[in-house]
C-alpha cells in the first residue's frame, strides 16, 4: 500500500513545487516590468539624451536646437503613446468581462493623458497614478486567478473597426502633451527660480 501511495504524493508534491515556482517567477516578473514601466510614463522629461551638447551657438544651433525638438516631440513622443496606450490596453484586455472594445481604447488613452498631465504637476502623483491599473490587476489576479480572461482574440480582431477612434485619442493625447509641455516651458521661463518639481528618476534611482 505505501509502495502505491509513495510515489502519488510525491508526485503531487512535485507538481505543486512546479506550479508555485512558476508562480513566483510570474509575479516577480510582471512586478518588476510594472515597476519600471510605471517610473518611465510618469516621468515629466521622458527623453533623457542631451542633444544641446551637439548643437552650436548661434542662428545655426538655435535651429538644431528648435530640430532636436520637433522630433523629439512631434515624431518620436506619438510612438511612446502608442506604446504605452498599447500596455494599458493589454491590461484592460486580460480584465476581460463586459468591457467593450471601445471602452478599453478610452480608458487606456484617458489613463496616459491623465499620468502625463499628472507628471508636470507633481511626478509622485503621476507616478501614482500609473500604478493603479496593473497593481489593480495583480492584486485582483492574486485574489481570484479564474476572473481574469486570457483569450482576448475576437477583442483583437476587433481592433480594426476603431482606428478611427484610437487615431482621435492619440491625437488629443499627444496634443494635451503639447500644450502642458509649451505652458510648463513658459511658467519656467517666467520664474526660473521656482521650480519645485523633483525628479523622479533621480529621487527613487534608477
Amino acid at each position: 500500500m505505501l509502495e502505491l501511495v509513495g510515489p502519488l504524493f510525491s508526485g503531487l508534491a512535485e507538481s505543486s513545487f512546479l506550479s508555485m515556482m512558476s508562480f513566483t517567477a510570474g509575479l516577480v516578473i510582471y512586478a518588476i516590468f510594472i515597476w519600471h514601466f510605471h517610473r518611465y510614463v510618469s516621468t515629466r522629461d521622458v527623453f533623457r539624451w542631451d542633444t544641446e551638447k551637439y548643437e552650436r551657438s548661434g542662428a545655426l544651433g538655435k535651429l538644431g536646437h528648435g530640430i532636436a525638438y520637433l522630433v523629439k516631440y512631434l515624431i518620436a513622443y506619438p510612438v511612446l503613446v502608442f506604446v504605452w496606450f498599447g500596455v494599458f490596453a493589454a491590461f484592460m484586455f486580460v480584465l476581460g468581462g463586459s468591457f467593450q472594445v471601445q471602452t478599453i481604447l478610452l480608458v487606456s488613452f484617458a489613463l496616459v493623458t491623465a499620468i502625463r498631465i499628472c507628471s508636470y504637476y507633481k511626478e509622485e502623483l503621476a507616478v501614482e497614478l500609473a500604478k493603479i491599473v496593473p497593481f489593480s490587476i495583480l492584486a485582483a489576479f492574486v485574489l481570484q486567478p479564474s476572473a481574469f480572461n486570457f483569450d482576448a482574440t475576437q477583442k483583437v480582431f476587433e481592433l480594426g473597426s476603431f482606428l478611427g477612434d484610437i487615431l482621435s485619442f492619440m491625437i488629443f493625447s499627444v496634443f494635451a502633451e503639447w500644450v502642458i509641455r509649451i505652458a510648463w516651458s513658459i511658467k519656467r521661463k517666467l520664474a526660473p527660480h521656482v521650480h519645485p518639481e523633483l525628479d523622479i528618476v533621480e529621487r527613487f534611482g534608477r
